[in-house]
């Protein structure tokens, strides 16, 4: 039986080349330890998940490999961690030239990790959809078998997943990554550029799971590829290399408010935070949110995640879908009546063909696409209908077609527009997707300065950096959550569990590490000094094919008038970057060296410096606040709390009394200090903030993304 590398030893790699590999011809593959001479890329690689996925990617392309599709798995699942059940899949975007990253939960992930820490796929551009099939065999190699059906091309993503189910031997032991047929070359062209990857279990106990912003189902496509079968056993306990977690880290996931807040939304509970910062109308968000309470059928989530994400609904004709709010909600517009409903069914059929949600929905607005014609362009579209063909680049190249040049784009994709001017500046610089902090989103768009002194020590005592309003301090804020995000990642720890086991307080930045990244990280430092490197290298590979200038640029880099330009030249001190957001030739030289480029740091805690707030209030009177949501809804159907004291009171006075009425209620982290963000107004609150009589407050747990 083939059992993972420990830490002490590199990370053994699988090498594809399809150019190797005839139709209905096996080839037997060695994993291969990972090793480098660049101490950066070796180093790198080393980390395993999306830094070994990174450095193969950096690898490949160095060795005139362009188009391949990098698939790793991280250190977390090789030690049992739960919600650790995470694949990197990493390319470069056939959409916008630059890298293009994606994450995928659920037993594919196991599956690799049977066969190997990594995958690299390469080959000449070809045409149709041959079924690869990676088979573990008992000494450790495996056994890599293409196949050609003359039925499976014309088929959608469901339908090539019961075919191989039919087909592949045991369907119980077999995870397959397919793409639909929008995916692959055509002899008249027609391919679309943001088909994305779905993740299926070929014996159908799970729905499907898409991943790949960017177009990494193009990738494959492009190599003649529709379906890449992982048979092996799941990753199980006796082939683990530690022994699995104490019950600690189960018991902290289980009891995070944040966690719970989105296994019972299923990340659409983001609806009712944009009500609350004001984005959406406060009326749309509460009848999506019962639509959707009324509809959701069941949830599915990562292998051992108590506090699981996913959930599944039914749609006409369908086995069922997933929808999480970003997939669901960029087609809100387009549905008629703007109904959850609606957005089910065109977020269906996205997923049956195979294609990206936030780039189709934009470029069917781009095209003037009406709510009664979405579904027939949709169609037109994976077919490569003449009269779709020009949506098929995306929505950048749309909007240049169209004069279009006001649409929110982020790297080059469609993006939703934030309101708020930190989320937008991230969206602009940070690598890893356009929505690339989402799961420490509570801090980065303005945290209490006690939880910053908790989690930021570096950072804690500049000016104005824990009010949103004030750009200072920003970009060194996006820079060290980017840090954080990025080492999570490459351990294939949840970043969406870290962030909550770190803002609800049960675990500071050093528990952390250990619990998640021990492999690479013995405390806070060593962890966030792990994402600087993931992070510098998403820069240098999508500014450079290889991430070295002789081979060409990938992406170029343009920030527009959304961003301050303080938080830009922040935010590229911080990553060591030059005027022109390119890593410097200084920065790049210290990465390939093995040394961590950018910010050097004190990371001895300063005191925080205390945001202004307005003076005392001269008298006080009997009056009421109104809380609403922040895990109220689980104590009363109207999710809503009145609250009477003596007003002016600060926040934390109101909520300390709201405690005192709703005990139990995850008010307060465990240092004492606000659980959930607080707007009123639309406007944020903060704990030594004044409430007034009268006023309404929502309460947000949600953390962003999804």
């Amino acid at each position: 039986m083939a059992v993972p590398h420990s830490p002490q030893s590199p990370p053994r790699v699988l090498h594809l080349d399809l150019a190797q590999l005839g139709v209905n011809e096996s080839r037997v593959l060695e994993p291969e330890p990972f090793l480098d001479p660049e101490a950066g890329l070796h180093t790198l690689g080393g980390l395993g998940g999306s830094g070994l996925a990174l450095a193969l990617l950096a690898r490949a392309e160095r060795g005139g490999r362009q188009g391949a599709l990098v698939l790793a798995v991280g250190g977390a699942l090789r030690r049992g961690l739960p919600t650790a059940a995470r694949l990197s899949a990493v390319a470069r975007s056939p959409l916008t030239g630059g890298l293009a990253e994606g994450l995928a939960g659920g037993p594919a992930a196991l599956r690799l990790g049977r066969l190997a820490d990594g995958l690299v796929v390469v080959g000449p551009p070809a045409l149709g959809a041959d079924v690869v099939q990676l088979l573990q065999r008992p000494d450790g190699s495996v056994l890599a078998t293409r196949r050609r059906w003359a039925d499976f091309a014309a088929l959608d993503v469901p339908g090539r997943r019961e075919r191989l189910a039919e087909c592949v031997g045991d369907p119980s032991r077999a995870s397959a990554l397919l793409v639909g047929p929008a995916a692959a070359d055509r002899p008249l062209g027609g391919a679309v550029a943001f088909a994305h990857l779905a993740a299926a279990e070929l014996d159908g106990q799970k729905v499907p799971t898409r991943t790949g912003r960017g177009g990494l189902g193009r990738v494959l496509g492009r190599l003649g590829v529709g379906a890449l079968v992982l048979d092996a056993l799941v990753l199980d306990a006796d082939a683990l290399s530690q022994a699995p977690p104490p019950g600690e880290l189960l018991a902290a996931l289980a009891a995070s408010p944040r966690l719970r807040a989105r296994r019972d939304g299923g990340t659409l509970e983001l609806w009712q935070a944009l009500a609350a910062r004001g984005e959406v109308p406060r009326d749309l968000a509460e009848r999506l949110g019962a639509e959707v309470r009324a509809a959701a059928r069941d949830r599915q989530g990562c292998r051992g995640c108590p506090t699981p994400c996913g959930l599944v609904f039914d749609v006409p004709g369908g086995a069922g879908t997933p929808a999480h709010f970003g997939a669901s909600s960029a087609f809100v517009d387009l549905a008629p009546g703007r109904t959850f409903a609606g957005q089910l069914e065109l977020l269906a059929e996205a997923d049956r063909l195979g294609l990206d949600a936030l780039e189709l929905a934009r470029v069917l607005e781009l095209d003037g696409v009406s709510a009664a014609d979405a579904l027939g362009r949709i169609r037109d579209l994976a077919q490569g209908h003449r009269t779709a063909v020009h949506l098929a680049t995306g929505a950048a190249a749309l909007g240049r077609l169209r004069g279009r040049m006001d649409q929110p784009l982020a790297r080059g994709m469609a993006w939703r527009r934030e309101a708020s001017r930190t989320a937008r500046a991230a969206a602009a610089l940070v690598g890893g997707g356009t929505d690339p902090l989402r799961a420490f989103s509570a801090l980065v768009e303005g945290a209490e300065l006690g939880a910053l002194a908790r989690l930021a020590p570096p950072l804690s005592g500049i000016d104005g950096i824990g009010d949103p309003a004030d750009p200072r301090g920003k970009g060194q804020l996006l820079g060290w959550f980017e840090d954080l995000a990025a080492a999570s990642d490459a351990s294939g720890f949840c970043a969406f569990s870290a962030a909550a086991l770190l803002t609800d307080g049960p675990m500071d930045l050093d528990t952390l590490a250990r619990e998640s990244a021990a492999d690479f990280a013995a405390d806070g430092r060593g962890f966030a000094d792990a994402g600087a490197r993931v992070a510098f290298a998403r820069a240098l590979l999508d500014a450079f094919v290889g991430g070295i200038e002789e081979l060409g640029s990938g992406r170029p880099r343009a920030v527009g008038p959304e961003v301050d330009v303080s938080t830009a030249a922040e935010y590229a001190a911080w990553r060591g970057l030059d005027a022109g957001l390119v890593p410097s030739a200084a920065a790049r030289a210290r990465f390939a060296a093995g040394d961590v480029p950018g910010r050097q740091l004190d990371f001895d805690a300063r005191p925080p410096v205390q945001v202004r707030r307005e003076g005392l209030p001269a008298t006080t009177r009997a009056g009421r606040v109104e809380l609403r949501g922040g895990g109220l809804a689980e104590r009363d159907p109207a999710g809503a709390l009145v609250v009477g004291l003596e007003l002016p009171a600060t926040l934390e006075q109101v909520l300390r009394r709201a405690a005192q009425l709703r005990p139990g209620a995850p008010l307060f982290d465990a240092a004492g200090l606000p659980l959930p963000s607080a707007w009123r107004d639309g406007q944020r609150v903060f704990a030594a903030d004044w409430l007034h009589d009268g006023d309404r407050v929502d309460l947000v747990l949600a953390l962003g993304g999804g």
